[in-house]
């Protein structure tokens, strides 16, 4: 059996040592990592198996593949790529960025509202004002809060703001229930009833064709004034010009940004010292425990695969999730 490692530089730190603790684990098994992008179609011939997802080329190139893993949670699969359509079992790393993700997000909600900024900067330069604080300072209790996708991470939020006595409102593919105490779970068909409860907005949807811009500038003028939102999973669903341009009317308060439409941030984006924005490159997902657990779910599908068992986080292809 032979597995292809392709496209997993940015996805994975330190893959080619996993690499070696798979060569020593699973001594019957041929590992291939190409030198370059240009390799990897020519050792995808024979691949049973591919370590992330390959280029339209590669998986055109790759005449046995069976079975394809994305070590991220995140699966993009480019247009016009061979894999939906095919009967290549496609998996994923659906679990280990639930907590960090969910930790990110209290830590953005609580430093806004206890104004963390502010006082780290008092305390480099040395300023004694509690007056200042005295009445400026936000509860979260009591407040709404509105999830846009209510998969793992967006339960894992759910959970931990309930503990703050918030109203929770979540959006799904479909209406549903469930036994944690929230207002409610809606489908996609109220989009718009969200919108008007959401003082803060968090958006942890999956990137695809229905949720694709669906928080458009309409949707965002519906939001009560003041309210607040972290981009949490994906770019592409909320209209970035539009969020600005709220963001300059005060319509809305705070955007949070741990993705863009264009991924990297250029050094000309306003974003960059606008103070009611908060940035970072898409790192919320990641903690000293992110990376054991991916390599743990390949493990243990690599054993199931091996043994003709049931894989764990199969993806529907066409959904993207």
């Amino acid at each position: 059996m032979k597995i292809l490692f392709a496209n997993v530089g940015g996805l994975m730190f330190g893959y080619k040592d996993f690499v070696k603790e798979l060569e020593n684990e699973f001594p019957e098994i041929e590992f291939i990592v190409p030198k370059s992008g240009d390799e990897a179609p020519r050792l995808a011939v024979d691949a049973d198996v591919c370590f992330g997802i390959p280029t339209i080329e590669t998986f055109e190139a790759a005449q046995k593949l069976k079975w394809v893993h994305q070590p991220a949670s995140g699966v993009h699969v480019p247009n016009g790529h061979g894999l939906p359509d095919s009967d290549v079992i496609l998996t994923n790393s659906p679990g280990p960025h639930v907590t960090p993700m969910a930790d990110y997000t209290i830590a953005v909600m609580l430093a806004w509202t206890h104004r963390m900024e502010e006082r780290f900067t008092d305390q480099r330069n040395k300023v004694w004002d509690p007056d200042r604080y005295e009445d400026g300072l936000e509860e979260l209790t009591g407040k709404n809060i509105a999830i846009l996708g209510f998969g793992g991470v967006g339960q894992a939020i759910a959970k931990r703001v309930i503990s703050f006595d918030m109203n929770v409102y979540a959006l799904a593919r479909n209406e549903k229930t469930t036994t944690m105490p929230v207002k409610a779970v809606w489908g996609q068909d109220r989009v718009d009833e969200l919108m008007t409860v959401s003082e803060w907005l968090v958006i942890t949807a999956p990137l695809t064709p229905e949720t694709k811009g669906m928080i458009d500038k309409r949707r965002i003028a519906m939001m009560p004034k003041g309210s607040r939102i972290i981009v949490l999973s994906r770019a592409h669903i909320i209209d970035e010009s539009a969020l600005l341009e709220a963001l300059s009317t005060g319509q809305i308060d705070k955007v949070a940004f741990d993705n863009f439409e264009n991924g990297e941030l250029g050094k000309d984006s306003p974003l960059w010292m606008m103070p009611n924005v908060f940035l970072t490159p898409h790192t919320s997902s990641n903690s000293v425990n992110l990376e054991p657990g991916r390599r743990q779910i390949f493990r243990e599908n690599l054993r199931r695969f091996l043994n003709n068992q049931p894989l764990v986080g199969i993806c529907d292809k066409k959904l993207g999730y």
